[in-house]
């Protein structure tokens, strides 16, 4: 992982349902009421997929995906679905550029990611034309 993704206030969410959800993310917020917040969000789909966005409210947006609100969404031929990641941002264009790097990793890196195997992730990041020097 960059360093610049270490420095944002990111976690993992392991395997929430849709009660225990709102809790987790209510208590996560209560310090944070007077600043905007996004989040970019990993959902764990029913087809062994995943799914990535960017909200301002993730309990309202995961609650849309697993009610199947849009029939166009991705999610909603793949539901039941799983919530596996949140990361939170104090600036949407920090979120957007998080989001769109996530969407260019590959399905074992994101899956690496989402269980906080970090030594996978690392591993997973080295495509095969890349050369890694020895240091002299």
């Amino acid at each position: 992982m960059s360093s610049r993704a270490k420095s944002r206030d990111s976690h993992v969410i392991p395997s929430l349902s849709r009660d225990s959800l709102g809790l987790a993310i209510r208590g996560h917020r209560r310090n944070r009421q007077c600043m905007k917040t996004y989040y970019v969000y990993m959902l764990f789909c029913f087809d062994g997929t995943f799914y990535i966005g960017v909200t301002n409210n993730v309990e309202r947006r995961f609650w849309e995906h697993c009610e199947g609100i849009d029939e166009g969404c991705y999610t909603f031929s793949r539901r039941p679905l799983r919530l596996d990641y949140v990361g939170e941002f104090s600036q949407i264009h920090e979120a957007i550029d998080f989001e769109k790097k996530l969407k260019t990793w590959s399905h074992r890196k994101k899956r690496a990611f989402a269980q906080g195997k970090w030594a996978d992730l690392k591993r997973y990041s080295f495509g095969t034309d890349r050369i890694v020097s020895k240091p002299e």
